[in-house]
């Protein structure tokens, strides 16, 4: 347990980090979270709040709206207006994301091959759609617009949320879907070159000590690195399309 709740401390502090280099330029536009996190709606809309754009990972039994779905604010007999807007066609239910993907199978020209920076020239498949989430408190009352991307690989798929602009285009997202690859990269290095994983204390303030020193130490590498790297910046000028949508 208790390394568990240090291994978790750690990438949390990582996450922090992270969002203070995206700030300044240094990665791409959306904080990587994991499924864990992203099943909490509670979590993603404290996002929301922030303004921190976010990429997740998500289960494939979330359900999501068709951002085109239509609605409208039926009138009350009694009372006050109402002021929410309801799905129009009663008939109309959300789709789970593993749904999604048997339509979005149906038109292949919204796939795209995405060649992954900074990984061996990995590639990947990937669609990606405007939905809008799904309210369980009010069923036929559609959230908030995001971003659902779909990799697929071999015969599965894998499944992320975004707030990320709608004008964004696929392989932004794509590439900051696959950016939590950094996080798990720079917590091994922090293992096994500086040490992290050598604490054997019991309390919290030294265990905060031994974390701030390892990455003091990290960063200023980083910052060597970065001095004499000649390597090309994350995002380049890109000649594709804004990810495709469906009706």
């Amino acid at each position: 347990h208790h390394s568990t709740l240090k291994r978790l401390n750690v990438k949390a502090f990582q996450g922090q980090r992270e969002t203070q280099r995206k700030s300044a330029g240094f990665l791409p536009p959306a904080l990587p979270t994991c499924a864990c996190s992203a099943a909490s709606k509670e979590f993603l809309h404290a996002l929301d709040a922030r303004k921190e754009a976010f990429i997740a990972a998500i289960p494939s039994t979330m359900s999501f709206w068709s951002a085109e779905i239509k609605t409208h604010a039926p009138t009350a007999e009694t009372g006050r207006p109402r002021q929410f807007q309801i799905v129009r066609d009663l008939r109309k239910k959300p789709m789970q994301a593993q749904i999604w993907v048997k339509r979005l199978l149906a038109k292949p020209a919204l796939w795209k091959t995405i060649v992954l920076p900074h990984q061996r020239r990995k590639t990947i498949e990937v669609v990606a759609v405007r939905v809008r989430e799904v309210d369980n408190a009010y069923h036929r009352r559609p959230g908030v617009e995001r971003w659902l991307l779909i990799e697929r690989f071999g015969d599965g798929f894998k499944y992320y949320l975004s707030n990320l602009p709608a004008e964004t285009l696929l392989r932004e997202i794509a590439v900051a879907a696959h950016s939590r690859w950094k996080i798990e990269q720079r917590y091994q290095q922090l293992k096994e070159e500086l040490g992290l994983d050598h604490f054997e204390g019991r309390t919290w303030q030294g265990f905060h000590h031994h974390v701030t020193l390892c990455f003091m130490a990290y960063d200023f590498l980083l910052l060597l690195k970065q001095k004499w790297s000649k390597k090309k910046t994350l995002f380049q000028p890109s000649q594709l399309s804004v990810a495709g949508s469906i009706n």
